[in-house]
Parts: C-alpha cells; structure tokens; sequence
C-alpha cells in the first residue's frame, strides 16, 4: 500500500511498502487546529489559569516587552492578540516593543502589520543589548536583553515542547537562554549536547540483537534518569533568571504541524507548565512498539528550517532505528552548514568528540553533534536543498533524493515514520 510523507513546503515523497512493513507511524497531530489562534489567546490572558488577567497588569505609561519564541507559530496572529489586550487596558503603541530572538523574516510581517510599535531583534553578541540584572545562586552573572529589564511588563510568547526534547529547558526557556548573552547561550547548548551521550542514544532503546533483560532495563532506567537531572538542571536555572527579571505570567502555545496552533494557555507559570506538558505528552509523545530497520524523519516549515530542528529530529528519532539501520530526515530547505558541520564533514569516524564539535558558538553545532552520534549506529540521509557541494566528499552527512529514498524504502524490510519529528519525541514501549 503506498503512503505518502509530506514534508518541507509542500514536498511529497510515496513509499509503496506492505501495510506489515511499517512498525510505526507517529507525529501527526490528532487534535484539530485553531482556526483563530488570536481569539484563543484573547480567551486564553482574559481568564488565565491560577493568575489575574493580563489586562490588569498594565496601566497607562507602563512599557511593555513581548518576548517572541523563535518557534512560534501564527507570530502576526497571536502577537496581534496580545498587542490588542495591551491597548485596551491602556498602554500606548509606541510603549510596546516587540522583541524576537532571530531574524527569519517573522519580524518583517510584523512591521508591516504594526510599523508603530518597537520592533527589535535580539543579538547576543552585541554588549550593547546586554544589561546585567543580578547573580544567580550559583554565582553566574544573569543577562538580559535590556528591552526586558526596562520594560514595566513582559509577556512572554512561548512554545510549549515535551520535557524530554532536545535542548528545551522548560516555558521560560523562551526568555532564558533566549535573550540572554552569547557566552550563556554557548553554555546551555553544550548542555544540550550532554543529553546526547553516545551511551546514552545507544542504550535507551532495547537492541535489536539482544535479548531484553532486566539488567538491561535497569541500564536503561538509570540513563534516563541521568537525562531528566540534567535537563531539570537547565529548567531550574531558566527559571531561577526569570524569576529575578521578575516575569510570573507566561503565555505559551502548543503547536500543531507546519504553523499551526493546537492550543493556547496562559497565566501562572507552574500551573502552565503542568497543563502544557500534560498536552505535549498527549500530542507530541506516541508510543513506539519498537525499533525498524528505516526511519523517515519528516518536518513542516512553520518559518525556516534550523539546524537545531535538524538536531531535534535527529535526537527523537535515532532511538527508534535499528543497529546498522538507516535514519533519513525530510525538510525542503536546510540552512548553508556552518563551522561545526564543515568540520564533521570533512572528519573520519570516531575522529571528533562531541566536545570538540560543541568548541565553536555556531548554530549548527548542536545538528553536528547528533549527526556524529548517529553516524555510530546508522546510516543518515538529509533530504532537502542545502549547499550540497559542502558535502559532496563527505561520508559522515549524505544529501539524497526524494526518489532515492523511494528505492531505498524497498531493501529495508521494516519502516517507521515520524512526521512533525522537530516537536515529536517518541518512547519506545518496553516489554513488560
């Protein structure tokens, strides 16, 4: 029966496969999206959960930072939404600045909808953005963009993932590391790459070659639970910086697929956190029953493709491919390769740990380290354009075809998809 993956902006590849060949097909969004995510915020800040409304936060004169996830989706609609509830409770437009983490071309949709407010995009590496706001209980010097210390009010626009995905350190992980410095950024991320122990990717799903065991579980327990430590770690951390800027209230979102929004919540930040992962554990982290010999790993542009989608998709998926098996990620546009991805390219096996690819700040270092994992256990095939000639001698990151994968789907004799695979982390269901 054929079953056709979509990926990228409209891009399709069809694998004709017996229905007994696919062990999973996991990351489609069950629930229907919002067709008017704007009014759903408006619901969502007018009645929030465990908080006042957002509109009694704000009196006239106040400035007003909205902080803007780099993943968000429907970005005019839901800032619009905010925007509105601000105005009306009194605060002028020219006290409002919209503030996003990257350039992707988001923001200029917005100046051409509000050219009145304050748009600004964060830049880590300039001083000047910096303000210091205290230190943290550990010593460390906490920094922010100062459009946020200065403001009366912030309101943050996050988006909510599930605990487990790659580099997430809970809703304020939007604020913090987001609009913090470059040096702290560097920092979370190396932890990021922690996550991805070797061992670790290796060891949390039951091989395809042994026997499961009950030592072999309890390996598995332990590893995960050296996981959650440390992703707590970053949270807490994230959360203790928020705390000193003096942010309470937090708006996040769950995504559907693409640019889609499933939901909108508002309000206390612990009781936001615990519904939202209620729903990202519900939505984004389907069950497996076990390993495939192929995994086609598809994501949906909302924006641009990062090389941090990259990772995450490589990271939720590896786990779900067999020893020797083939891991192939779907996107329809993948950024220029940056310094740690020109490094692994033109590297040998085994040549490179992970610290050594995580030594350079770049944006992709994060996409080389789960690559250089991956290409331990499997085969890995980027689908999409990118400057392929960066590639072209490399045997560690491998640009195909959709038709190629097409044929290739044919020799594996079993397949898992994993659509969305940017946002989805799925669990392999153990044995009892």
């Amino acid at each position: 029966m054929s079953r056709i993956i979509s990926y990228g902006n409209g891009q399709q590849l069809t694998l004709d496969l017996p229905d007994e060949q696919f062990v999973a097909d996991v990351g489609n969004a069950p629930s229907t999206p919002l067709s008017d995510p704007g009014a759903a915020l408006l619901a969502a800040v007018t009645d929030p959960l465990d908080f006042p409304p957002l509109s009694s936060a704000v009196v006239p004169g106040d400035r007003v930072a909205i902080a803007v996830d780099t993943q968000l989706p429907r970005v005019v609609d839901l800032v619009a939404g905010v925007v509105h509830v601000l105005v009306s409770a009194g605060a002028q437009i020219p006290d409002i600045t919209v503030l996003y983490s990257t350039a992707d071309g988001r923001d200029q949709q917005l100046v051409q909808r509000y050219p009145e407010l304050q748009h600004l995009v964060h830049d880590p590496d300039d001083h000047e953005q910096m303000c210091y706001l205290a230190a943290s209980e550990s010593g460390r010097p906490v920094y922010f963009n100062r459009a946020l210390t200065d403001a009366d009010v912030v309101v943050p626009l996050g988006v909510l993932c599930p605990s487990q995905a790659l580099g997430y350190a809970g809703i304020n992980s939007g604020l913090y590391p987001a609009f913090t410095d470059a040096a702290t950024q560097h920092r979370f991320r190396r932890a990021a790459a922690g996550f991805g122990d070797q061992q670790q990717f290796q060891e949390v799903a039951p091989s395809a070659r042994l026997e499961w065991s009950a030592e072999r579980e309890v390996r598995a327990q332990e590893l995960s639970a050296t996981l959650n430590q440390l992703r707590q770690q970053s949270c807490q951390e994230a959360d203790e910086a928020t705390w000193l800027l003096g942010v309470l209230f937090s708006v996040q979102v769950v995504r559907g697929g693409g640019d889609e929004v499933l939901q909108v919540i508002a309000g206390d930040q612990r009781a936001v956190t615990l519904e939202g992962e209620r729903l990202c554990q519900q939505v984004w982290s389907p069950e497996v029953p076990g390993r495939a010999a192929m995994v086609i790993a598809s994501m949906t542009d909302h924006a641009t493709t990062t090389w941090d989608q990259v990772a995450r998709a490589i990271h939720a998926s590896l786990p779900l491919v067999e020893d020797d098996g083939t891991l192939v990620i779907c996107s329809s546009q993948l950024p220029a390769p940056g310094p740690a991805l020109a490094r692994l390219a033109g590297s040998q096996e085994h040549e490179l740990t992970a610290d050594q690819l995580m030594e350079s700040a770049s944006q992709d270092n994060l996409a080389a380290v789960a690559l250089s994992y991956a290409r331990e256990r499997c085969r890995v095939y980027l689908v999409g354009q990118t400057g392929a000639d960066d590639f072209a001698d490399s045997d560690t990151i491998t640009i195909a075809a959709a038709d190629e994968i097409e044929r290739l789907a044919q020799t594996h004799a079993s397949c898992t998809l994993v659509a969305n695979a940017d946002q989805t982390v799925p669990h392999i269901k153990f044995p009892a």
